[in-house]
């Protein structure tokens, strides 16, 4: 099911009023499990490509459901099963030596699915939730909302809104949510046919000149448009969509997490991962960073230890985050160079305070050419990165030779260049804009609609984003997070 598709709207639509009219907390769950099965089965061409992912769901409740008896040791039996048949599900090429079906199956969503059950069993195990019931379980880990490409809301939350009697919702809320969703269609279906439309008129001259080992300027100029193209379209499309799923929900009395939080006004790499997609950075720190750096410390308790081991769990937890991306060598790759930029950040971020002082150091990072220059570098690093889940595994060697390494270098040094000056100017522009935004806003106050026309305007608008959708091909570009 396309997100920005007529099919999908109809299906939010039935979901809001179905979920409205359940007032109860067994009717709601009722409710949302059989939603969620239907969305579900849009995906399943043939009954048989669902039994593998029947078969994952059903194994990952006897793991949750036998997490809260089992001791340590059992949990981490129970989770190196589920992450295997993870894997397997997923047919990574690390384990491509087990044997698989003689038969296609869909495996959308199975990755935020993995991080549910995940989150489930070590919370069960460690009695900070009740264990679910299968229907609870059924309507969290598939929840229509979140089961595509999240974000990976927790259980106890999730349950609370089920179960607190649904409020009726004031025009103005209602309003600022169906504005929400019209604005998610408009990037989904309109805005990211153009980001898309500029990245697939320049990928194939990056090939080109990957493939005859050009190096020049324009070939660095062209690999950092192409570059930083995808990174916007990926921002586009996924931003896009959780507008849709965050605002459809809060029609439907359900409250979902925020996934993005201005990640392009970041100041380092770091900060980068607390704006961007959020809610699985919050998964990696909660079960994979803070574990491992726990491990780690009671290995080396030594105190002149704890930058070495730091730097261990932020680069081992940062290349899991790249590998969950994709199943080639490629997102190994793609999870060094984000272990290794968060490992860079923070070593220097520790000797620069050092160096400097406390204060010295906290002087630089107030002065806007700083700030400028490492968000220019944080946003370039990234769109080079994220090089990796664009290229196509036929044309993946070509990035590898030492001329496609230099031109990579040089790009990200054009890309640092190009983004520090749209930054700092940002910056300055920004400031002019808060002395001016008074009288602005005060002006703009005389054409503000009466309650009473604001359902009228959004009607109007909706009507705009479908014209627009079906003038730009009726069609989004297939959005790239939904194949995990």
């Amino acid at each position: 099911m396309n997100f920005d598709s007529i099919g999908f709207a109809a299906f939010c639509i039935l979901a809001i009023v179905v979920l409205n009219f359940a007032r109860s907390y067994r009717a709601r769950i009722l409710a949302i499990t059989t939603l969620n099965l239907i969305f579900l089965g849009t995906f399943f061409a043939t009954p048989l490509a669902a039994v593998p992912f029947a078969v994952f769901v059903v194994c990952g409740f006897v793991a949750v459901r036998s997490a809260y008896c089992v001791s340590g040791r059992g949990l981490a039996g129970i989770l190196a099963l589920t992450v295997l048949a993870f894997a397997w599900m997923k047919q990574y090429s690390l384990i491509d030596f087990l044997p698989s079906l003689p038969f296609a199956f869909v495996t959308v969503g199975v990755s935020y699915l993995f991080f549910r059950i995940v989150h489930l069993a070590v919370d069960v195990h460690q009695q900070a939730i009740k264990a679910p019931t299968f229907i609870e379980y059924l309507s969290y880990t598939l929840c229509f909302l979140t089961f595509v490409s999240g974000p990976v809301q927790r259980y106890g939350d999730f349950e609370q809104q089920l179960r607190t009697p649904l409020k009726i919702q004031t025009p103005i809320v209602l309003h600022h949510a169906l504005s929400r969703v019209i604005w998610g269609f408009f990037l989904v279906g309109v805005v990211s046919h153009i980001t898309m439309w500029a990245f697939s008129r320049i990928e194939p001259v990056v090939y080109a000149n990957m493939a005859e080992e050009i190096v020049s300027a324009r070939v660095a100029g062209i690999f950092a448009a192409a570059a930083m193209a995808f990174f916007v379209h990926l921002y586009i499309s996924f931003s896009g969509y959780m507008h849709i799923v965050i605002g459809t929900g809060k029609l439907c009395g359900i409250n979902i997490p925020e996934n993005f939080s201005r990640p392009y006004a970041c100041k380092n790499f770091l900060e980068f991962w607390t704006r961007w997609n959020i809610t699985v950075s919050e998964w990696f720190k909660f079960y994979i960073f803070n574990p491992l750096l726990k491990q780690l410390s009671i290995r080396w308790p030594k105190k002149n230890k704890a930058a070495l081991i730091g730097s261990i769990a932020f680069f081992v937890t940062f290349m899991l985050m790249g590998i969950w991306h994709g199943t080639t060598w490629v997102y190994v790759v793609y999870g060094a160079m984000l272990g290794l930029g968060v490992v860079v950040n923070k070593k220097y971020q520790l000797r620069a305070a050092a160096r400097l002082g406390k204060q010295g150091y906290k002087d630089l990072c107030s002065r806007p050419w700083y700030v400028a220059l490492c968000r220019a570098t944080t946003l370039s690093y990234v769109a080079v990165a994220l090089t990796c889940m664009w290229m196509t595994p036929s044309h993946a060697h070509l990035f590898a030779t030492p001329a496609s390494l230099f031109v990579m270098v040089a790009a990200f040094a054009f890309l640092i260049s190009a983004v520090f000056s749209v930054a700092y100017f940002g910056y300055w522009a920004g400031k002019l804009s808060r002395k001016i935004h008074v009288p602005i806003e005060q002006t703009l106050a005389i054409f503000s609609l009466e309650p009473w026309l604001a359902p009228c305007w959004t009607a109007v608008k909706m009507s705009i984003v479908f014209v627009m959708i079906n003038v730009a091909g009726g069609a989004a570009p297939e959005f790239i997070y939904k194949a995990f």
